[in-house]
């Protein structure tokens, strides 16, 4: 399914028109995040995710991006701070090590896990606590000598927006560090390390941190009192909900004018709640999202974790899943159409018989590194002749290798069916919808006979309005088999 951009530009110039009025209720939609995507376009984002830091690294810069962490995962940190002193503010001394690596966005709902290297150091299933003064406590390992040193000190916090500034850090770090630095909205974690040379042979180690829960608006609960939930396997409405609706790092929608949230202001809440049900058990997310990343790009990532479309109608963002029991709300005929009608057959470059997909796996000895699965079809390679045809998604949010496995056969499946029609309808048609599943019953396609009885299902992935004021209609076409849910 390609990107669709709005298929209407310059809106605004036109509202104070008759004709304006008529453009604003067409449906202006664009569906992103649909698993196909054009060949290259994917390959090319493949490359620039290649070519970007992996986020089981520790950075160190002034103006790194904070990524958004949704579920549970293991990423490393950006060092915002690195400073040698006494433990007590003198800078003069350096046998204690002053580091503080901003995580995430905030807020979440727990450590899991802190790591040195290729070893968990902190579980809180294992013992950890976090104590007063945001302190851990309860380190394993080969470090826990280093770690459960008097003066050595590791803090965490959350992300809330309401957070103060550590004291710990402030005694360690001195003058640089005071109560102003509070780091609001921001997961982190500050450690005062004690000089052990013994421990600490070869350097410090690759520190990385298992977070879980990014507390976001429970959608099923809207609009009534704000429910924020959190933990793994988010589903992937309520994370789309959240960056759609987020001011600090997602597009700010549901918030008017003066910046006051009010659920439902910009969002089709009924869509989502559907679409919600539908995902739930099934799609599930864990995994980080790059906030330096166009907001377009994110938001069609989560989408393709579960297989939506979004679309943009009468001033309202309308989700849907594709799903095997879609009905189909408009039967065209011959009668029905105003022009001849384009049939366009899907080009060779662009179906696969084999795909791999990049993703993190979660599981142990694995612990969110990078990992491939690779699916194939004998029989797609027999109708090609033998030519392997190959394409490449990643999937940064999806971390189970069952639902991966499934995503990379739909999109294998996907590419085989692109068959795309185009045609003109009467202005009656601006009541269908992009995204909406309809009929063509054209006897000279042969699709008003078996299989086709009632017609060859097609969606709607564009609408735009000709001069005439007839509608003209793009749509592809769609198999319910291939669909990943009931």
């Amino acid at each position: 399914m390609p990107f669709l951009a709005p298929v209407v530009a310059g809106i605004a110039a036109f509202a104070a028109t008759a004709i304006g009025s008529f453009l604003i209720r067409l449906a202006i939609s664009f569906v992103i995040g649909a698993v196909m995507q054009n060949r290259m376009k994917k390959k090319m984002e493949a490359m620039q995710r290649a070519n970007r830091p992996s986020v089981m690294v520790n950075t160190a810069s002034n103006n790194e991006s904070i990524p958004v962490s949704y579920g549970q995962t293991r990423l490393g940190g950006n060092r915002l701070y690195t400073e040698s002193t006494n433990g007590a503010g003198n800078e003069n001394i350096n046998s204690h090590l002053n580091m503080i690596f901003s995580i995430c966005e905030g807020k979440v709902n727990d450590l899991e896990q802190i790591w040195f290297d290729d070893l968990i150091v902190w579980d809180v299933n294992d013992g950890g606590t976090i104590g007063a003064n945001n302190e851990l406590s309860g380190f394993i390992s080969k470090f826990e000598p280093a770690l459960s040193d008097a003066e050595t000190h590791i803090v965490f916090f959350d992300g809330d927006d309401n957070q103060t500034s550590s004291s710990i850090l402030s005694t360690s770090i001195g003058t640089p560090w005071t109560s102003n630095h509070r780091l609001r909205g921001v997961v982190y974690c500050g450690m005062v390390l004690n000089t052990n040379a013994e421990i600490y042979k070869g350097g410090l180690p690759l520190m990385t941190f298992t977070v879980k829960g990014k507390q976001i608006r429970n959608v099923s609960a809207l609009p009534g009192a704000e429910t924020y939930i959190g933990g793994a396997d988010e589903n992937p409405v309520d994370v789309l909900y959240d960056y759609l609706t987020n001011t600090r790092y997602g597009k700010g929608l549901d918030h008017n004018s003066s910046g006051v949230y009010t659920a439902g202001l910009n969002i089709d809440l009924d869509s989502f709640k559907t679409a919600r049900t539908q995902a739930a058990g099934y799609y599930k997310i864990n995994g980080v999202l790059d906030t330096s990343t166009q907001l377009y790009d994110n938001i069609g990532e989560i989408l393709e974790s579960m297989n939506g479309l979004l679309v943009f109608q009468n001033g309202k963002y309308i989700l849907k899943l594709q799903n095997r029991s879609e009905a189909t709300v408009a039967t065209f005929t011959a009668f029905d159409i105003l022009s001849p009608v384009a049939v366009q057959m899907p080009a060779k470059s662009s179906k696969f018989n084999r795909v791999l997909a990049d993703y993190r796996n979660k599981a142990v000895g694995t612990n969110y590194n990078d990992d491939l699965i690779i699916v194939d079809s004998g029989t797609y390679l027999t109708e090609d002749n033998g030519t392997e045809l190959e394409g490449r998604i990643r999937l940064d949010l999806v971390d189970d290798i069952n639902l991966v496995t499934d995503i990379a056969n739909y999109t294998m499946n996907a590419s085989r069916y692109q068959q795309t029609i185009n045609f003109d309808a009467a202005h009656t048609a601006l009541r269908l919808q992009c995204g909406e599943i309809i009929n063509m019953n054209l006897e000279e396609f042969g699709w008003d006979t078996a299989p086709y009885a009632s017609g060859k299902p097609f969606r709607i992935t564009q609408m735009g309005l000709n001069p005439d004021n007839s509608i003209s209609i793009t749509a592809t076409e769609y198999i319910s088999s291939i669909e990943l849910i009931p």
